[in-house]
């Protein structure tokens, strides 16, 4: 039998980092909307929706709002994946007969 094979893959969440963000800013009595972080970090809306649809964004996207945020982002957020691939126990090819 061969050995198990993993793949870890680790991106910073933009979804839970916009909210928290938001979150955050709140509790100061400062409402941020999504307009007022594109022109921020310099994105359209469209591409904002993009990578808050797919939860992920380039790094200098972080790095744009760690600077000009940074007492509202205290902590950061990731998806971890790990993918784990395992020989299939009902694939008889490799069985002798």
């Amino acid at each position: 039998m061969s050995e198990a094979k993993e793949k870890y893959t680790q991106t910073e969440s933009f979804r839970f980092t916009i909210d928290d963000l938001k979150r955050k800013a709140a509790l100061e009595n400062i409402q941020l909307t999504n307009n007022d972080i594109c022109n921020v970090v310099a994105i359209s809306e469209a591409d904002f929706d993009n990578f808050y649809e797919k939860d992920s964004a380039p790094e200098d996207i972080f790095s744009r709002l760690r600077k000009y945020y940074g007492p509202f982002m205290t902590m950061r957020f990731y998806n971890i994946s790990i993918e784990i691939e395992i020989e299939d126990p009902f694939d008889t090819e490799d069985e002798e007969e």
